[in-house]
């Protein structure tokens, strides 16, 4: 690491000590952080429990299966009052052994992670089937981005199918995969049906487009409060890839 991300580093560090209640975003992408950068951050976020990041964005960092080892150890220690709500691990050459550890993380019933971003990372169907499996025992997560991964109809087969007993999730975002376009159609139609059943519920608006069609009686209230945040110039190009058109973004650098 360079000498300026050291700084960075040893600054967010400083900043998780002395436990400063305003650093809710920890932006810390494409610092070459590796996996000994990851693992000084995920040290740092549990053992000071009291920390009010909700929304940690990792991308870009080259942190490897090693390193999501580390990230699998955050998520596994997330409880329910725990405040982290947003990870961001795009572009970080996980390959499918990061990806699995990533579905022991997402195993955690007491998880508070909400929305996931894991596009560019090499996942296979096979990891990435295994990851949709265990979601169907989540409860938590709205929102999972597996866009330019090497996955295809049977991932999407398996999301189709979690879809039949998983009603939390929001949205699923699988563009610029080989999942064919009759099966994202079906996945997207499935994910406005699951919506039009959470009557009186509000929704981040992820699909509002794609379900505007399909009914216009649904409550559209969109909330995207703490769910997702907004500042295109702080946003590399994989990032905006990584992400659903139909939502904005908000991410502060705060340190």
């Amino acid at each position: 690491m360079t000498s300026h991300i050291c700084y960075k580093l040893k600054e967010a560090l400083s900043r998780l000590g002395r436990k400063d209640t305003s650093l809710t975003e920890l932006c810390l992408d494409s610092k070459k952080l590796g996996n000994a950068g990851i693992k000084k951050i995920v040290k740092a976020l549990m053992h000071f429990e009291s920390n009010q990041v909700q929304v940690l964005n990792l991308s870009c960092n080259k942190i490897g299966k090693k390193g999501a080892r580390k990230i699998t150890k955050l998520l596994l220690s997330l409880t329910k009052t725990s405040m982290l709500r947003e990870l961001d691990l795009s572009d970080n050459n996980i390959g499918d052994k990061g990806a699995q550890e990533i579905v022991k993380g997402l195993g955690n019933k007491n998880s508070t992670l909400t929305h996931l971003y894991l596009s560019n990372n090499e996942i296979s169907d096979k990891s990435a089937q295994e990851m949709v499996e265990i979601l169907a025992y989540n409860s938590t997560l709205l929102g999972l981005c597996l866009r330019y991964n090497q996955i295809g109809d049977q991932t999407g087969e398996a999301i189709l199918n979690l879809l039949k007993y998983n009603s939390t999730l929001r949205f699923i975002y699988s563009k610029g995969s080989n999942i064919s376009k009759s099966v994202e159609n079906q996945i997207q139609m499935t994910l406005c049906d699951n919506k039009s059943k959470r009557t009186n519920n509000t929704v981040t608006g992820a699909n509002e487009s794609l379900c505007d069609n399909k009914s216009k009686t649904i409550n559209n209230t969109v909330t995207g409060a703490k769910e997702m945040y907004v500042s295109p110039k702080t946003l590399n190009d994989s990032i905006k890839k990584s992400l659903p058109n139909q939502l904005e973004i908000h991410l502060k650098i705060q340190i």
